[in-house]
């Protein structure tokens, strides 16, 4: 994609594109350009909220171009559809500040991949909850002893 949009910086002929297709271009990256900047504001009103989601529906009125020219083969994934929720999860949580993925990729490693891993890859679902079950109550009893030892020695005995 990002070939595509220098070609458009430096107006250099697109291969395979039907006539229009630059102009549908432009809109379709503008409308997202526009829309993830404005959803980094660090204070939202109604009008920036309003601006957003003017900016996402001229990208979704676009995006078709992408298809067209042979970019993307669909946007049936999941950061495209939830690029339309962004409205009302600011209203209902805030602005996005410190808004990323990386938390959920994370625990992703930790308890699905390394779950997955504990099994023998035959009815591998109900071996993964099981190991996921047993290393929760092995993190709870941890927490269980810690704490006990630390009322223990808080606890002094009078003389």
């Amino acid at each position: 994609m990002c070939r595509f949009l220098l070609g458009l910086i430096v107006d250099i002929r697109i291969p395979n594109a039907r006539a229009g297709a630059t102009c549908q271009l432009v809109r379709a990256v503008r409308g997202l350009l526009d829309f993830l900047y404005l959803a980094r504001y660090p204070v939202h009103t109604t009008k920036t909220l309003d601006t957003m989601e003017g900016a996402l529906q001229l990208y979704h009125k676009n995006h078709q171009v992408f298809i067209d020219l042979g970019i993307h083969n669909d946007f049936n994934f999941l950061k495209d559809h939830f690029l339309n929720h962004y409205h009302e999860l600011i209203e209902f949580f805030g602005t996005t500040d410190n808004f990323n993925t990386k938390y959920t990729e994370c625990l992703h490693i930790d308890y699905v991949k390394e779950a997955f891993h504990s099994t023998n890859s035959k009815d591998e679902y109900p071996q993964m909850m099981a190991w996921l079950d047993c290393r929760e109550r092995m993190q709870l009893h941890v927490k269980f002893i810690q704490r006990h030892f630390l009322q223990a020695n808080t606890i002094s005995l009078p003389p």
